[in-house]
């Protein structure tokens, strides 16, 4: 998976490069088209190519829009994963007060029920005394 992740990611800065190539020719095409023919200007040459083209500076905006993508990317599934823990906390809290409730009211149940043994003991015991 890995591999295959790499791969993409070399891909699509592939594409991206050669959508900015693209984006350049046709740029240059319509500047040349739409200059007139007396006016217009060699571009001038470097070791790297045409001075316009700066193919360094092009790749590393790619890869830093690339970089901001990922971290993007990493920061949304962050804030998946911290409201998944905040709801699982809520219901986890939920539950808790749930289970204090229940308690609470079976404590309730077996202090009346014990209450009613004491009570039913006394009569119990005042009938012997009597009789």
């Amino acid at each position: 998976m890995d591999d295959i992740r790499e791969n993409v990611s070399v891909l699509t800065l592939l594409a991206e490069v050669l959508c900015l190539l693209d984006m350049i020719v046709n740029s240059f095409a319509h500047m040349i088209s739409t200059k007139p023919v007396d006016r217009y200007t060699r571009p001038e040459f470097t070791e790297n190519g045409p001075l316009a083209i700066d193919s360094k500076q092009a790749i590393n905006h790619i890869k830093r829009k690339y970089e901001l993508e990922n971290m993007e990317i990493v920061n949304k599934e962050k804030e998946k994963a911290d409201k998944a823990i905040a709801e699982i906390e809520a219901k986890c809290g939920q539950k808790i007060e749930e289970c204090k409730e229940e308690q609470r009211q079976q404590l309730m149940r077996i202090e009346d029920e014990h209450t009613l043994l004491v009570s039913i003991e006394k009569v119990l015991n005042l009938k012997l005394l009597a009789a």
